[in-house]
């Protein structure tokens, strides 16, 4: 939003944040008094494009008290900084709380940020073969309820891990990339049970975290959570399965440039072939005109003439034989095996040894 606008937004809503302080908060007049300037250097730092800067010191405010309008502030930096998921939950709190406390200034600038905020969410599915009633899962070393499993989850756009397990089956696990507008559906293959009780000393049969939302937690803790986190097993990363045969895809990368380069060529060649050819037929009405028109000639005066028609002839002979010639060269690059094909519109798949993944734009 412009400056100005953006700083009379940010006024009404820090008089908003601090006339909505209870008396049981008890603030002291110096923490009002830091809050109101963290505030203001919060809305300077998001001005300039500062959203980490920003985001620190709205958290300091939001230790003072955590307002509808400090909400919409805390989301909109997380949004700059490509926190969609967490973005959306502050959003969505902001117009709670707004709602609540019937701050209308934060219900004008909210509704606007979640309608535009939506869509560009990515989601992910996570299902369980077998779906085994006491198994856990993590996602992002996050613990989601069983509950949650094969509801479409919100995350942030980027490299994401999920696992599961049991207590007598070990950790499987799989990664996927997430991009906006995404939606993925992450498949976990379990294994089958252990044989003997021998392995329940094995770390993948400790109990998880209590089950939270994967992008849920306290406000002033970092909405990107670690990739990593302790497994039992190696992660196993989905991997596409060889094809049963070669398949016939566009080249890729420079052999298709090239490959355009040689189609082009050929039309080229082809086009200037018959240009060469019309110009012979020509030539050769041209000659016979003048050769019918000398009197008393020497015999060999019409070779000169005879050989331009020749010239001619070679000339467009000569391109039809390199147009031909890059033809096939072209039409061998195209159809060239390679080892990926194009992707199909809107999804891709992948499997592996113990997760199957499906992502697509819709």
């Amino acid at each position: 939003m412009p400056r100005l606008s953006r700083w009379m937004a940010g006024a009404v809503l820090l008089a908003g944040t601090l006339a909505a302080l209870p008396s049981s908060a008890a603030p002291t007049a110096a923490q009002l008094e830091r809050a109101r300037r963290l505030f203001l250097q919060a809305e300077a730092d998001e001005d300039g494009g500062r959203w980490e800067a920003a985001l620190d010191k709205l958290r300091q405010v939001a230790d003072v008290k955590l307002t509808a309008g400090v909400r919409y502030h805390l989301a909109l930096c997380e949004e700059h900084l490509g926190r969609l998921a967490r973005a959306m939950e502050d959003y969505r709190a902001a117009e709670r709380q707004g709602r609540e406390d019937r701050a209308q200034d934060v219900l004008r600038l909210v509704g606007k940020q979640l309608a535009e905020l939506e869509p560009r969410v990515p989601r992910v599915t996570v299902r369980l073969v077998p779906d085994v009633a006491d198994a856990w899962v993590r996602l992002d070393g996050e613990a989601i309820s069983r509950e949650s499993t094969g509801d479409a989850l919100m995350v942030d756009p980027g490299p994401h891990r999920v696992e599961a397990a049991t207590k007598d089956r070990p950790t499987a696990a799989a990664t996927f990339t997430a991009h906006e507008h995404d939606t993925t559906a992450i498949e976990i293959k379990l294994a089958e049970p252990r044989a003997t009780a021998a392995a329940d000393a094995s770390p993948s049969t400790v109990a998880p975290p209590a089950a939270t939302p994967p992008s849920a937690g306290r406000n002033d803790a970092p909405s990107a959570t670690p990739l990593a986190g302790p497994v039992a097993a190696p992660a196993v990363t989905p991997t596409a399965p060889a094809p049963a045969s070669a398949e016939r895809a566009v080249a890729p990368g420079g052999a298709r440039f090239f490959a355009i380069g040689m189609t082009t060529l050929a039309l080229g060649l082809a086009a200037g072939g018959a240009a060469a050819y019309v110009e012979a037929g020509a030539e050769h009405d041209r000659a016979v005109s003048a050769c019918a028109a000398l009197v008393s000639a020497p015999a060999d005066a019409c070779d000169v003439l005879k050989n331009r028609v020749r010239a001619w002839d070679f000339a467009a002979a000569g391109s039809w034989i390199a147009a031909t010639a890059a033809a096939a060269v072209s039409i061998a690059l195209w159809v060239k095996p390679t080892a990926r094909t194009a992707p199909a519109a809107g999804a891709s798949l992948w499997v592996g040894p113990a997760a199957a993944a499906i992502a697509g734009r819709f």
